[in-house]
């Protein structure tokens, strides 16, 4: 894995949504059905669900220690909303949301090349 984190949470951002909005159970017929036939709709995510979940868990480290940065950057790549409109949500300036987001990606990108490092 040699991406870097915005490419990663970009991707991790589609992969948040993928499978939204079934039932939580689906029929081996309809798998069968859906797996074999072109679906039109949104682009899947280019990531794997191993990078999707390590990438989740760094959000939720970060979390723990940064509340804001953890939720402005997961807004913020997770539904593609400005860093104006992220800042609306949380009750800051567009500007202290582009320095959480822009402090969140150099924390991920940090524990991936303490990752690539080991």
């Amino acid at each position: 894995m040699n991406r870097d984190a915005n490419e990663l949470l970009t991707q991790w951002g589609v992969w948040v949504w993928q499978g939204v909005g079934g039932l939580g159970y689906i029929s081996p017929m309809h798998a069968l059905m859906r797996d074999n036939v072109e679906q039109i709709g949104r682009a899947g995510s280019n990531i794997s669900d191993d990078d999707a979940m390590m990438i989740d868990n760094m959000i939720g480290a970060l979390w723990a220690t940064d509340k804001t940065s953890a939720d402005c950057l997961r807004v913020y790549y997770a539904t593609g909303r400005s860093h104006f409109q992220v800042g609306q949500m949380f009750g800051i300036s567009r500007m202290q949301t582009r320095d959480c987001i822009l402090k969140a990606v150099a924390y991920i990108q940090g524990r991936l090349d303490e990752k690539r490092a080991a």
